[in-house]
């Protein structure tokens, strides 16, 4: 699905809309250019999960919040030069929760058969376009692979 927003309240709203379709096991796997609102957008995400203390993990890379459902987790992978930064962080242990709500960004710095393929997984891509509010969205709910 690819949309276009024309404000910032617009996106907000359509993106709190979209919280309960994130279904555990989830990955929210999410690209696109520098000061998108990628970040923003995972905090309205929290916000609506019941999370109001949500921040940035660009210099941290890994923040993870607690709520009644389980935890969430949020990756920021932009500052990431190496397997051992990943490791050092516990990132490949997030992918082992098997309740887990993981918000990745700068997603695409992985290659796709990291994605644990049972997960549910939502790949958006957000850009800046036209204004200064303006966004375009592609939104991709990919369903989880069940095992046989």
């Amino acid at each position: 699905m690819d949309l276009t927003f024309t404000s910032r309240a617009e996106l907000e709203a359509w993106t709190k809309a979209r919280a309960s379709e994130l279904r555990r096991p989830c990955l929210v796997l999410l690209d696109g250019n520098l000061g998108a609102g990628k970040t923003q957008m995972v905090r309205w995400f929290c916000e609506e999960l019941g999370i109001e203390d949500a921040a940035s993990p660009t210099f941290t890379i890994h923040n993870e919040y607690a709520t009644a459902n389980g935890p969430v987790d949020h990756v920021d992978l932009y500052r990431v030069k190496s397997d051992d930064d990943l490791e050092a962080s516990g990132f490949w242990d997030l992918l082992s929760k098997p309740q887990a709500l993981l918000f990745v960004e700068w997603a695409d710095r992985l290659p796709e058969d990291v994605w644990p393929a049972e997960w549910t997984r939502v790949r958006i891509r957000l850009e800046k376009t036209g204004t200064e509010e303006e966004r375009s969205l592609s939104w991709n709910l990919l369903k989880a692979v069940t095992k046989s």
